[in-house]
This record gives structure tokens, sequence and C-alpha cells, in this order.
């Protein structure tokens, strides 16, 4: 997964073709979000997401609304090593969000 969809952010925003109308492009988020959680608190909320995003997921065609569109999600969930720096010494935490520059 992680090779196949590595660079499809860049390449989204690379393409010259004409893109999502402006409403859409506003939308758009990337999240670089350092947490510190337990490996339950992990798998819980691995488990809350995937519940949140689900009916979304397995919505039938003729219930779609008419004016939906599909949106690719990407989400990574990984672990820092033991010891990490940034973690040792809780520097690079916080959220970053929005379109890259």
């Amino acid at each position: 997964m992680f090779a196949r969809n590595a660079e499809l952010p860049l390449r989204r925003l690379m393409d010259t073709a004409p893109g999502p109308e402006p409403e859409w492009i506003r939308l758009a988020r990337a999240n670089n979000t350092r947490i510190v959680v337990t490996a339950g608190e992990l798998a819980a909320l691995n488990d809350a997401l995937e519940e949140l995003m689900a009916p979304y997921v397995v919505r039938e065609p003729d219930c779609r609304p008419p004016k939906g569109r599909e949106v690719r999600l990407l989400m990574y969930t990984l672990p820092e090593c033991p010891g990490s720096a940034d973690v040792a010494t809780g520097t690079g935490t916080g959220t970053d969000t929005g379109i890259p520059e």
C-alpha cells in the first residue's frame, strides 16, 4: 500500500489537468500528527476511525448523494521506535494540516 500510494498526493498536486472545483480543493487536507498512546489506545483509535468511515465505504451506489464524489482517504499509523529522539525529547509534536506547499 505504501509503495502504491506514496506519490499520489504529489502527483495530484502536480497534475496539470483541470482539478476539482474550489469548494473541493478547500476541503482537501494533509495531516501529520504525532500522538503518545498505549498499544490499546492506538487499537481503539484505529477501530473508531474505521467505524466512522464504514457507512461511507459500504454505502450502496443507489444510496449515494447526487452531488457525491469519490474521495481518497490515505491513513498510515506508524509507531515510532522506542527511544526515538523526537518522542524522548518531546520535539516535533503537534499537528500540520492543510495542503503541502
